[in-house]
């Protein structure tokens, strides 16, 4: 039997009033299996619900705009259909990659991770934080990396800056059928790396193993987790002398975010330095050394790894977040019969 709730039962369920369960019903009725039809009663199946507690999600919660989470459904609806129907059954994931500060070489573990991801034979697309993008001649020496620069898709000339930022990337992803999405965020707690939070799967955080870079790091993650508790960060330490260095930093991080605001932070890995470390991997000089290059290797196989587990097509585990919560609030009430 087909479980369906009257709007208040709907409004119960989800924590909404009754009106705004029928504006909602009203304002995004694409969505919706069950139509308002005059002054019929309408009653709404376990979809439709589950609907409501995303759209609850993305305007309450996340601070949408109306037409930013109309988007965001959007493309949940898409990616449900391209799962079941489509060759390439999960989108690509985008990788946000941030730092603390500037000078821990953010910008470095980016480019040279998405080359790395490359050797490993995925399609990668780089979107730079508003530096010249990489050349377009650098497809000659690997034709499976493009990168575009973020100023071209959040309001440069010929763009508009408030189509959200999420909707250009995922057309992005399709032009250039991307396996990965990196954005290369601003450093620190700037707007840049704010604004792009929100529509990433994963936050890379980059640091150093010095005490000052790992005290701003710290300040990122606590902006970070006010932002969206359900962001996964992951750690890469940047040019450290051996894993033991690397590994001591990792602990010490780890250890604080959790003792001071309870938050779980995953290791990526770590970068050994190298004299070579800052040059461009799209030309024909860059030449890292066997370890450094190993290091990049190893990151991109954690990435692959991690994608394989983790990431399944949803955008950051939404539906399965408030199926949970669903199904433990909810699982005893009484069923309806269908109309």
């Amino acid at each position: 039997m087909i479980r369906r709730y009257s709007v208040a039962q709907a409004a119960q369920r989800t924590g909404l009033d009754e009106a705004e369960v029928r504006y909602y019903l009203t304002l995004f009725r694409e969505f919706f299996t069950a139509r308002p039809l005059g002054n019929c009663p309408i009653f709404l199946p376990d979809t439709d619900i589950q609907v409501l507690l995303n759209i609850q999600s993305l305007i309450k919660v996340r601070k949408l705009t109306i037409e930013e989470a109309r988007i965001n459904l959007q493309y949940s609806s898409s990616d449900s259909k391209r799962t079941s129907s489509s060759p390439r059954a999960h989108r690509a994931p985008v990788l946000g990659v941030a730092a603390g500060r500037r000078g821990v070489g953010k910008t470095v573990i980016a480019r040279h991770l998405s080359f790395a991801l490359t050797q490993k034979g995925k399609n990668v697309l780089l979107i730079t934080n508003g530096e010249p993008a990489l050349p377009h001649s650098s497809a000659d020496f690997n034709p499976r990396m493009r990168t575009i620069s973020l100023s071209s898709l959040s309001g440069s000339p010929g763009n508009s800056a408030d189509v959200p930022l999420v909707s250009q990337i995922r057309l992005v992803e399709e032009e250039q059928s991307a396996d990965y999405i990196l954005v290369d965020c601003g450093a620190g707690r700037t707007e840049a790396a704010l604004r792009i939070a929100p529509f990433v799967d994963e936050m890379l955080l980059v640091t150093g193993s010095d005490v000052g870079a790992n005290a701003d790091c710290f300040a990122a993650v606590r902006v970070l987790h006010e932002l969206d508790r359900e962001l996964p960060l992951a750690l890469v330490i940047n040019r450290v002398r051996s894993g033991e260095e690397a590994r001591d930093c990792m602990i010490r991080l780890r250890a604080i975010a959790r003792r001071m605001i309870g938050r779980e932070i995953t290791e990526l890995g770590f970068v050994l330095d190298s004299e070579t470390l800052a040059s461009d991997p799209l030309t024909a000089t860059a030449q890292l050394s066997v370890d450094t290059e190993g290091c990049f290797l190893d990151l991109a196989e954690q990435l692959i790894g991690q994608r394989a587990r983790r990431l399944q097509g949803e955008r950051r585990g939404l539906q399965a977040m408030f199926g949970m919560r669903q199904n433990r609030s909810y699982e005893n009430k009484p069923e309806l019969a269908s109309c």
